[in-house]
Parts: C-alpha cells; structure tokens; sequence
C-alpha cells in the first residue's frame, strides 16, 4: 500500500522547489508544514527564520548568515538546539522552537 501522506509532502516540496528554488523551497515548507492554523506571508516567514537564526547564534549554535534561508548549517545547528534542549528534534523553525529561544517555552 503506498504511503500517501509521504508522496503527498513529495508532491508539495517538488512545486516549492520548481517555485522558489532550493533556499526558498526550505523556509516555504517549514512554515506550511509547522503552521496548520494559518498561513504566514513569505516575509513573515523569512523574518521569524531571521531571527531564529540569530538567537541560535547567540546562543553558540553555528546556524551561519541570519539571511532567513534554512540551509544545512542552521539546519545543523536547529537539530544540535534541540536536542540539547529537550525538544522535539525536527531541524524547522516551529513555535516550540521559538517559544524556547525566545525564553517563553511554558515548563514541562
């Protein structure tokens, strides 16, 4: 039986990609992926990335130009956060990331 939910994600990142390219297809799919409740413009989205990127580094994790492209080093260095942090490690900037950067992240 094909996994549908796998081919459909095929399917969108392939239209990302042939829209946005590589950098763009990577922001792009995070915020459609992570934000089910509404859709952010693609400037809000670049901007929270920015400023994921930042607090990262800031806090010592390699996660290269606060550019708001996701590419592999602040991929890296979103997967390193959360593991050290005891998060659920996805390597996207996603609110339980950004609650936990921005030191708003409720105790569990």
């Amino acid at each position: 039986m094909p996994r549908r939910p796998f081919l459909a994600r095929c399917a969108v990142t392939i239209v990302l990609f042939a829209t946005f390219g590589v950098a763009g297809c990577s922001a792009t799919w995070a915020g459609l992926h992570h934000d089910a409740s509404g859709r952010r413009s693609g400037s809000e989205q670049e901007n929270i990335v920015v400023e994921a990127q930042r607090l990262l580094n800031e806090r010592g994790y390699d996660a290269g130009a606060a550019d708001g492209l996701v590419g592999p080093r602040t991929t890296r260095a979103i997967l390193a956060y959360q593991a050290d942090h005891g998060l659920h490690r996805t390597g996207y900037v996603d609110d339980e990331l950004l609650a936990s950067l921005r030191g708003t992240a409720s105790s569990r």
